[in-house]
């Protein structure tokens, strides 16, 4: 799914195999699977698109930026900074840590990474069920994370990195990036400096 410069939201495939304009306007769109798509308004309400009804429905809260896993596990950070994780059982949100944050991503429910408003990176860690702060040098700007768990980073001074799962580290991949996605290991896009 996403969205045209006036908010518009479009989904290839749901329904078949070509783009539908789903009703609503939104700013932010994330998808983790065909029965996960989720999101903002410019106000910052949070929405969640229910393929049987065919319509949003209005989820309680308000964020600035949203995720979701490939699991469908959502992850959000408000305009105060604080964090929440979604949990479907109760339909409520849960504060995950009394810090300020300034973006999620999530590949699947154990694959979490968060950016603080210092630059720190942060992992979840599914056995604490807490964040644990990894890395504060070099201090990033953007983390992704595919539906397998491969991670990607970009730093402040737009170096990108990819996480090395066997040694726990970031590995330099080059510079000039300015924005990453990433769908799996095999799957990343990249935008540099120039666009």
């Amino acid at each position: 799914c996403g969205l045209n410069a006036n908010g518009s939201i479009y989904c290839y495939g749901c329904g078949g195999q070509a783009w539908v304009n789903l009703p609503g306007n939104l700013t932010q769109i994330s998808v983790g699977n065909i029965y996960a798509i989720w999101g903002l308004n410019a106000a910052g309400a949070i929405y969640h698109y229910d393929l049987n009804t065919q319509s949003w429905v209005r989820i309680p809260g308000s964020l600035t930026q949203l995720a979701v896993g490939s699991d469908g596990d959502v992850w959000g950070v408000n305009g105060a900074g604080a964090l929440y994780h979604w949990l479907p059982a109760g339909e409520e949100w849960a504060h995950a840590r009394n810090l300020t944050f300034r973006q999620v991503a999530v590949g699947y429910d154990a694959a979490v990474w968060a950016i603080d408003t210092n630059s720190n990176l942060w992992r979840y860690d599914a056995g604490r069920q807490t964040l644990r702060k990894l890395w504060s040098s070099p201090s990033f700007s953007q983390v992704s994370v595919g539906g397998d768990g491969a991670t990607w980073a970009i730093d402040i001074n737009s170096n990108l990195y990819r996480f090395d799962s066997l040694t726990q580290n970031f590995d330099s991949i080059g510079s000039g990036a300015a924005s990453v996605a990433v769908g799996s290991a095999s799957n990343v896009w990249i935008i540099d400096t120039s666009g």
